[in-house]
């Protein structure tokens, strides 16, 4: 992600380094999302406002945003093929040194989400789910970046199954940027979810985020 990095930090010399981050998973989320509706509601219009200031933010260098979203598009169709799932967006975001320690702020490393999900793996549990409905689920309401999620996402990969319509991921957090790169991320495997911006102690839930693969596998009906 060399060339992610470069283009980051052509923009963080005229804006502060997590401004870019967040407005990059802002924008990226927003423009996944609109091209999912094929009606432009109230929250598609919302929406769309947000990105056109964000856009308007950048001027011209919002090109180089667009970059950035295609280089990610194309890493994560990489990882794919490869089976070789990570959390691309945790990652850079701790390599850009932009946790924050102080707050308790940290992305679990890869190894220990693929170990997690290993250990919370039922075969038996996920076949008759498939049997019975033609899928199964998987719900996180402390979601993060996506990094235990995706970790799933791999072992279903090296499990012989197809997570792209065999899974349905609903999960959740009170951080709107980690909403963003959850979905994201997501996102551009294919994988049919539901990510919620939501306070899990008040029930609140502030809003709602539906991947593309959520739509191509017609799970309108199922939540």
């Amino acid at each position: 992600m060399k060339e992610f990095k470069d283009n980051f930090d052509k923009l963080t010399r005229t804006h502060r380094p997590h401004t870019v981050f967040t407005d990059f998973c802002e924008a990226t989320a927003i423009a996944l999302s609109n091209v999912t509706h094929m009606t432009q509601s109230e929250e598609w219009k919302k929406r769309e406002e947000r990105y056109l200031a964000i856009a308007k933010k950048y001027g011209k260098d919002m090109n180089i945003l667009s970059d950035m979203f295609a280089l990610l598009t194309k890493q994560f169709d990489e990882d794919f093929k490869n089976g070789e799932i990570q959390d691309r967006l945790g990652i850079l975001y701790s390599e850009l040194g932009l946790t924050n320690d102080r707050n308790g702020q940290v992305f679990t490393p890869t190894h220990v989400c693929e170990l997690m999900a290993e250990l919370s793996f039922d075969k038996e549990t996920v076949d008759n789910a498939i049997k019975t409905k033609g899928f199964t689920e998987v719900y996180e309401p402390c979601c993060g970046g996506g990094a235990l999620v995706l970790g799933y996402v791999k072992t279903m990969l090296k499990k012989g199954y197809n997570p792209q319509n065999q899974l349905l991921i609903r999960a959740g957090d009170i951080d709107l940027n980690s909403v963003y790169m959850c979905y994201i991320q997501l996102s551009l495997l294919g994988i049919p979810a539901v990510i919620s911006h939501r306070d899990e102690i008040l029930v609140q839930e502030y809003s709602t985020w539906y991947t593309v693969g959520y739509y191509l596998n017609k799970f309108g009906g199922v939540l």
